[in-house]
């Protein structure tokens, strides 16, 4: 066989091999630019993951920050590569019971359930109807999860939020959350203005926004949980932390 016959031959065998089908995708990472990529993008786009006007074919850096996202999302390893399966993922279609403003019913319920459970939906009740106090909650969520602010529940933002509240115990019912008040609360917040945490000039013992934001920070620093509620573990590490503090060196 002449050189370049053998030469012609390889590559054909390569491009065979490299090839996507339906059941099987290369790994498309940045750099590289086929129209494979430019439909992973638009399935991207319709996520809301990729946010880049129009799909481009390009694998670039927007496009390498949307697939860690996704991947993040999806609880994948978070590498900027479409393997397998990511593109399993990718593929799958997108659901349409994505729950936004107007949904009613058990789906709702759950959702503000485990929004609660994090320390992200306030209101006193399950309500069941997603209202503007439930999409701010999602807001919420998503924003700290690394997922397009939308205010919308979609598959995405359910995986991710059922993985994050299995992964975290839910707060005790005599916990300190969102609405909680007394003196109890004042020696939290107390604590908190202590190590640096709690800025608002007065201690009004009344747990708000301020306190759970405040408590985040404290238990996001500890290794602690970080529901925004305050659990035994939490109130003994508070203590811990205070105790160092104003404890004077010998």
């Amino acid at each position: 066989m002449k050189p370049n016959h053998a030469f012609f031959a390889a590559a054909m065998v390569s491009s065979f091999f490299l090839a996507p089908d339906d059941s099987q995708a290369a790994e498309w990472k940045k750099g590289m630019s086929s129209p494979e990529i430019t439909q992973i993008q638009q399935r991207l786009k319709e996520q809301g993951f990729f946010t880049y006007p129009k799909a481009t074919g390009y694998f670039g850096a927007i496009t390498e920050k949307a697939v860690k996202a996704f991947q993040r999302a999806m609880n994948l390893p978070a590498t900027g590569i479409v393997d397998d399966a990511t593109y399993a993922k990718l593929k799958k279609p997108a659901s349409n019971d994505t729950l936004a403003i107007g949904s009613r019913g058990a789906a709702v319920s759950d959702l503000q359930r485990r929004l609660k459970q994090l320390g992200y939906f306030r209101y006193p009740q399950i309500t069941g109807y997603y209202g503007a106090v439930t999409a701010d909650a999602v807001k919420q969520f998503q924003r700290a999860n690394g997922l397009p602010a939308t205010g919308r529940a979609n598959r995405a933002t359910l995986e991710r939020l059922k993985q994050k509240a299995t992964s975290q115990p839910a707060t005790s019912s005599d916990a300190l959350t969102i609405g909680s008040r007394g003196d109890d609360v004042r020696k939290l917040q107390q604590q908190l203005k202590q190590l640096g945490y709690f800025t608002y000039s007065d201690i009004t013992g009344y747990y708000g926004v301020l306190t759970a934001d405040a408590i985040r920070r404290f238990q996001r620093d500890n290794g602690l949980p970080v529901t925004g509620a305050v659990d035994n573990q939490t109130v003994a590490r508070l203590a811990s932390a205070v105790k160092a503090k104003t404890t004077s060196p010998a």
